[in-house]
């Protein structure tokens, strides 16, 4: 086979895309779970429906009543789907299509968007695995779109490794100074740190009465934790991250980025998958802070109001609050609607913040969410006596009138959040993001 090439004028075309994804507690077509003749004719179809070309096929049954495997070629790669009827009618997906004169990725992305309305699964962990692509500088480029990123080429690699859970890599720029990339996408960095972590931070806390106890779940970067742990009414900040690699690379070499937080007295770092730590826990904080991964695979869970009613349960009264990032409003103004109307449904005050973040390429949203403390309801002159009382210094955005601009609402995000949308539930209100996000990383 000759070596694949992109097409000639255009942007390099992926080699080979990959998507594997698990359906758990699939609703709607059962029987084709242990009928394997059933199952291969509704592939058949939905392959030529996608614009795909089946060449040979194969499948086992595995007895009566049973799971079932089936197996297409396809001219572009194959589709292979194992069943477990005994296990809440689970299944397996795995789609690949190869590219050489044209681009087979949406029709890929069209079969898998018609096996999920084939099967209505309750909740889906897809991963799309992207190949080899022949410009070099793309490696280093984060797409919004097909047709819309920015890259940030770096001057050296100082750290790369993949973990269990994720690829980390640490990346030294001429622009940025030292990088974190996650899984292929910017974190944080040395120069641009502030214009994420002080509008996620500061207006929770100042808008809080006494913040004593703070509960940061994510942020394994120290950054959220160096923010808080400005404050001098703080007596403890405990720090739930679920990969310890993240935490160990960011002290060696970001230390820019955490100014030694982690060594702090205050400080309590517990290695932890953050949903089973809200679920678990008996303590009670002021101030609970989300720096969460955007809501793909098991990550869909952090962003249900079943996850958020948990988080409340963890606050010590009315007047403690919720902070977290809310997605980019410009770029998912459905998911950001959505976010929004399930933390309004869940809390009596929800404020929203605004900040573009250099190294994002896009204006980031911010929600503060409480019972009582509205960061709106206080004056310029409260703001700055809190900063002076709790002894808050070193920042580079956040002053009283930052506090104010982060609040204030464009246009724009007015006209987003007068429509009505749904409120989110593991079952419903990810999947157009999920689209949307998937197109736009590969």
């Amino acid at each position: 086979m000759p070596f694949l090439k992109p097409l000639v004028g255009s942007r390099a075309l992926r080699q080979v895309i990959h998507i594997i994804a698990e359906y758990v507690g699939c609703k709607k077509g059962r029987e084709l779970f242990t009928n394997l003749d059933a199952l291969m004719q509704v592939l058949r179809a939905e392959v030529k429906n996608s614009g795909l070309d089946t060449v040979a096929e194969a499948g086992f049954s595995f007895g009566e009543g049973e799971g079932v495997t089936g197996c297409l070629v396809l001219a572009e790669s194959h589709l292979n789907i194992h069943t477990w009827p005994e296990r809440d009618f689970y299944l397996n997906v795995d789609i690949s299509v190869c590219n050489y004169s044209c681009d087979n990725f949406p029709k890929a992305l069209n079969l898998a968007n018609a096996l999920k309305s084939v099967f209505e699964p309750l909740d889906v962990n897809e991963k799309i695995i992207k190949g080899y692509k022949d410009i070099e500088d793309d490696k280093y480029t984060e797409y919004f779109s097909p047709d819309y990123g920015f890259f940030i080429k770096p001057a050296e690699v100082l750290y790369r490794s993949s973990d269990d859970l994720q690829q980390v890599e640490v990346y030294d720029t001429k622009d940025f100074g030292r990088l974190l990339r996650i899984d292929s996408f910017f974190q944080t960095s040395d120069k641009d740190e502030a214009f994420y972590h002080e509008p996620l931070v500061h207006p929770a806390m100042i808008a809080h009465p006494n913040p004593r106890k703070v509960l940061i779940i994510g942020a394994g970067d120290g950054g959220v934790l160096n923010h808080v742990l400005k404050y001098n009414t703080v007596e403890k900040a405990v720090m739930v991250e679920i990969d310890d690699s993240v935490i160990q690379v960011s002290k060696e070499y970001l230390p820019k980025v955490h100014q030694g937080a982690f060594d702090d007295k205050r400080a309590q770092v517990i290695i932890q998958d953050g949903l089973e730590y809200i679920a678990g826990t008996d303590e009670k904080f002021d101030v609970i802070i989300l720096d969460l991964t955007d809501p793909i695979g098991p990550a869909r869970a952090l962003y249900t109001q079943a996850f958020y009613k948990k988080v409340k349960q963890a606050l010590r009264d009315e007047s403690s609050i919720l902070a977290l990032h809310t997605e980019y409003p410009q770029l998912y103004p459905q998911m950001y609607g959505r976010i929004n109307r399930t933390l309004k449904d869940t809390f009596k005050y929800v404020a929203n913040g605004f900040q573009f973040v250099p190294i994002y390429g896009t204006t980031m949203s911010f929600a503060y969410c409480s019972d009582q403390s509205n960061p709106k309801g206080v004056t310029l002159a409260e703001v700055q006596n809190r900063l002076d009382s709790r002894q808050v210094s070193g920042l580079k955005l956040y002053n009283p009138e930052m506090h104010f601009g982060f609040l204030a609402e464009p246009n724009y995000v007015k006209e987003i959040l007068a429509k009505e949308y749904e409120i989110i539930t593991p079952a419903k209100g990810l999947d157009e993001f999920m689209n949307t996000y998937n197109v736009a990383r590969t």
